[in-house]
């Protein structure tokens, strides 16, 4: 049973979620700072932003999975619990925010409740912690 409504939630966050945000390749602007962006991009593009402009860098992957292995700075608030969202209001809404969680489905959800708090700049790692290993960029435990 927990598994079947585990199926139902992240089918409807990939139904909800799937076709409401641009990727990098769709906005060829994706270094301007005077509009509230809000993109899916590939973890080679997600490690240069996060380089070239620094920001917060959220997981949104459970506790245990945090454990399991993180990207480097990232702070931990996982998405299913339900001060998911009174946590999340205490970062700065001005900063460019990183998501990731293990797939991609997760932080894409959490980036769409981050631009519904007023979030400018949230870019969603595709693929998440997958591709970001797969990348073989560094992990840190």
């Amino acid at each position: 049973m927990n598994k079947f409504l585990i199926g139902i939630f992240a089918s409807l966050l990939l139904v909800a979620c799937g076709k409401q945000q641009k990727t990098a390749n769709d906005n060829a602007t994706a270094e301007t700072t005077s509009q509230a962006q809000y993109l899916d991009v590939d973890a080679a593009t997600f490690k240069q932003m996060m380089s070239s402009k620094p920001g917060i860098v959220l997981d949104v992957r459970t506790p245990r999975e945090f454990a399991g292995g993180k990207i480097a700075q990232a702070v931990n608030i996982d998405i299913t619990q339900p001060n998911f969202v009174s946590k999340v209001q205490k970062l700065d809404t001005k900063r460019p925010v990183y998501v990731y969680c293990h797939v991609g489905s997760r932080s894409s959800f959490a980036m769409k409740q981050m631009q519904n708090l007023g979030f400018t700049n949230v870019y969603n790692l595709q693929g998440g912690m997958s591709a970001w290993r797969n990348a073989g960029f560094p992990v840190q435990n």
